[in-house]
């Protein structure tokens, strides 16, 4: 079992975060590389008691970034996404540059 990290309560789900190990490796680069597992990714659930779960985890993530002392968050984010990037904006991001990218 890998370590937890935080648990965060969400109306009556609780949400355990733990560390990644070795071998969830090949599930994440999966969710990381797979479009369809990334269109609702932001959203989480369509279960409204359920929907406050990303916040929860993506300011929980900037807590943990400033306790260890980084100094910046970034993410990426497809530019067609417009629900992603209201999602991002709420919790404070500001959208400051384009990315480039070449299919092969």
């Amino acid at each position: 079992m890998s370590t937890l990290l935080s648990t965060l309560t969400v109306g009556s789900f609780t949400i355990e975060l733990r560390r990644a190990t070795s071998g969830n490796l090949l599930t994440i680069v999966r969710l990381l590389a797979a479009d369809p597992l990334g269109s609702s990714r932001e959203t989480t659930a369509n279960d409204e008691d359920l929907r406050p779960s990303g916040s929860r985890m993506v300011e929980w993530a900037i807590l943990e970034a400033r306790r260890r002392g980084c100094a910046l968050v970034q993410l990426t984010t497809d530019k067609a996404r417009n629900d992603a990037h209201r999602f991002y904006e709420r919790l404070g991001f500001v959208a400051s540059h384009h990315g480039f990218k070449l299919h092969l």
